[in-house]
């Protein structure tokens, strides 16, 4: 067996096949995966690499082998979707964009709540970008300011074709590695092209009576350089996003504007859901809680194990 002195490492920048794509200094290396890191791995991980894992690989004449994936900073994970095994988004990133447009399709709270809920159970920071402000003719991103403001995350509305947002969707990457993560249609691969001219990723539009399907132009998930410093993953459009390995007594601190009412119930294990004496849901019913966001915690909470 040859020394450790021989072993490179890489930035796993896309899944190719059986192999991966990797950046070694500067390079881009095509690499298979060494039979032992299957394994090694998780079984419950529905694949032992991710986009945005570092690893370390052995390269022998034109052929480059992974033989290790390094620990990993922080995942995006939601429930594959077969519904048996997790699957990492994205591994190692600093904070989560989840992006919407404001209309074709409109809105869908509760797939972006399941996106926030995960990121926020890694400790990724999410912002949220509300995409396509050139066509919300009734004024509609007033709203859902109103409905995500408390939560305390940044929100951007952004336009590719007026470029309105991009300049400070451009600051708020710069030197950070960000998940791109929203559903089909939405403008990911849009914005990112505005942002970072040269990328050319592949864009398409959503059909007239797409409410939140949308039509898929990125088909897996990439890594990408930024210019100006950072990097990017890229990724489909979700229709659903089932969040993986979050505990119910948990779960209420990922909405952050729960906070001021968690611990004032009657009850001190009070799920929010069917207790008297709830802070919770009586703030909800004052209005001091979006009832959206409210019906979101209650339906991830119905898919979360007892």
């Amino acid at each position: 067996m040859k020394s450790q002195e021989t072993l490179r490492e890489g930035l796993v920048l896309r899944l190719d096949g059986k192999g991966v794509l990797l950046d070694v200094e500067g390079r881009e290396v095509k690499a298979w995966l060494r039979g032992r890191i299957f394994e090694k791995a998780d079984r419950r991980e529905k694949r032992p690499i991710a986009v945005g894992d570092r690893v370390r690989l052995r390269e022998e004449g034109e052929e480059a082998v992974v033989v290790e994936v390094l620990p990993r900073r922080t995942t995006l994970c939601r429930l594959s979707p077969e519904g048996e095994k997790k699957q990492v988004v994205a591994a190692n990133v600093d904070q989560a964009a989840v992006v919407s447009a404001l209309r074709k399709p409109e809105p869908y709270p509760p797939l972006l709540d399941r996106i926030l809920a995960g990121a926020g159970a890694e400790d990724i920071r999410p912002i949220l970008i509300f995409n396509k402000l050139d066509l919300d003719r009734k004024g509609s991103a007033r709203k859902w300011e109103e409905i995500y403001a408390p939560t305390g995350f940044p929100i951007l509305f952004t336009s590719v074709p007026q470029k309105t947002g991009l300049e400070e969707l451009k600051s708020r990457l710069r030197d950070k590695t960000t998940v791109f993560a929203g559903p089909s249609g939405a403008g990911k691969s849009s914005l990112l092209n505005a942002v970072q001219p040269g990328l050319r990723l592949k864009t398409g539009e959503v059909g007239r009576k797409g409410v939140h399907p949308g039509r898929h132009t990125t088909s897996s998930a990439m890594l990408l350089k930024l210019s100006f410093g950072g990097y990017v993953v890229d990724t489909p459009g979700v229709r659903t996003f089932t969040t993986w390995g979050i505990q119910r007594k948990e779960l209420a601190r990922l909405f952050p504007e729960f906070e001021p009412y968690l611990g004032k119930c009657a009850f001190h294990d009070c799920s929010h859901t069917h207790e008297p004496g709830c802070a919770l849901r009586e703030a909800v019913e004052r209005g001091r809680i979006p009832p959206t966001r409210y019906r979101s915690y209650c339906s991830i909470l119905d898919e979360l194990p007892e």
